[in-house]
């Protein structure tokens, strides 16, 4: 994936993607090379060109060090916390394998199953999508209508 550092946001902001990722993923695991794609069609001549053969450098600020922490309190040697019991292990079975048969998918049915009596939920709407939560009526079909669970479909 290639970002454009012009479009992102300031550098060390977070929410810069940029620096998202180099923060996740470490410098190891990201490539600083210019585009390499090859779009000899194109009508733009920079990208016609092809890819710039020269990478500069790039350069890395010498690495931050910390002090080691100071502690005043005599280390803790046990294993558990008091007053917690261990977890009971997890376990799983294996997922069946399929059977032979063909798989088919149900038949589509064109009446939805969000539908309200008209003088129900619908106050008054007829033959839109309506939202009873905020009272709105909605631009969906009959169809989109009933694939939202907190919408009513009025006849």
């Amino acid at each position: 994936m290639f970002w454009s550092g012009d479009a992102d946001a300031k550098s060390g902001s977070p929410r810069s993607l940029i620096t998202q990722v180099y923060n996740t993923f470490g410098r190891a695991n990201m490539a600083f090379e210019n585009n390499n794609l090859n779009y000899p069609t194109s009508q733009y001549a920079n990208i016609r060109a092809g890819a710039v053969t020269t990478v500069a450098p790039v350069t890395s600020a010498a690495p931050v060090t910390s002090a080691a922490p100071v502690t005043s309190a005599a280390p803790v040697t046990s294993s558990t916390a008091p007053g917690t019991t261990p977890a009971a292990p997890v376990t799983t079975r294996a997922t069946p394998a399929p059977t032979g048969g063909p798989i088919t998918n149900p038949p589509v049915t064109s009446a939805p199953t969000t539908t309200a009596a008209a003088g129900d939920q619908c106050k008054g709407n007829k033959n839109v999508c309506y939202w009873p939560l905020t009272g709105q009526t909605l631009p969906y079909s009959q169809a989109d209508c009933k694939l939202f669970a907190s919408f009513i479909w009025c006849p």
